[in-house]
């Protein structure tokens, strides 16, 4: 119901579906020995490329607690969003919205 009634929702979650595949596979070529779990990198790349592309890393960090109801991983969400935010202003390259 949700995804039928708004239109733009299919940008905001192929938006962050994309980031979470980029994150597994940085997170399986790189940084297998900080944690065992490849998805808490996909949640995290979903919201840095979430905070990058739409300029709302506090929505994107909120998003993912709702999805995963782990407060663990609110701070480091919000750390990652606000990073690739602040990356993407050093850039100067607009927001997609």
């Amino acid at each position: 119901l949700v995804v039928s009634s708004f239109g733009t929702v299919g940008i905001f979650w192929s938006i962050f579906s994309l980031g979470g595949f980029l994150g597994v596979c940085i997170h399986l070529g790189f940084m297998t020995q900080l944690t065992e779990y490849p998805a808490i990198g996909g949640l995290l790349g979903a919201v840095s490329i979430w905070s990058a592309v739409l300029g709302s890393p506090l929505s994107g960090a909120i998003l993912v607690f709702e999805m995963t109801q782990n407060i663990q991983l609110l701070l480091p969400c919000l750390f990652v969003g606000f990073l690739a935010n602040a990356f993407r202003r050093q850039l100067k390259i607009p927001v997609l919205v």
